[in-house]
């Protein structure tokens, strides 16, 4: 069974960045590619972003070349889980 690399989740979060047009309001952006351990990128992966302090959940799905975006959200803690079928699940 193929694995998610485990360097993949360090890298969405490092890709989390501010955009200027919400840097007033404080919010930023979250966007990543999803791969495998081969560097394959995963279509229709699932991302789920869970805020940890309210309890909040953003589900998002990866487009065909394993990208996501999901926009302004506020500064916080939050939780990436990234599961496909096939694939073991990974979280960040």
């Amino acid at each position: 069974m193929n694995r998610l690399v485990p360097g993949l989740r360090i890298a969405l979060v490092a890709l989390i960045c501010a955009s200027a047009s919400f840097a007033q309001r404080d919010l930023s952006t979250l966007a990543g590619t999803v791969t495998d351990s081969s560097g394959g990128v995963i279509a229709n992966a699932t991302v789920t972003v869970t805020e940890t302090g309210t309890g909040q959940v953003y589900q998002l799905t990866t487009n065909r070349q394993g990208e996501f975006v999901r926009p302004a959200l506020k500064p916080s803690t939050y939780v990436i889980t990234i599961s496909a079928p096939g694939f073991n699940k990974a979280e960040q």
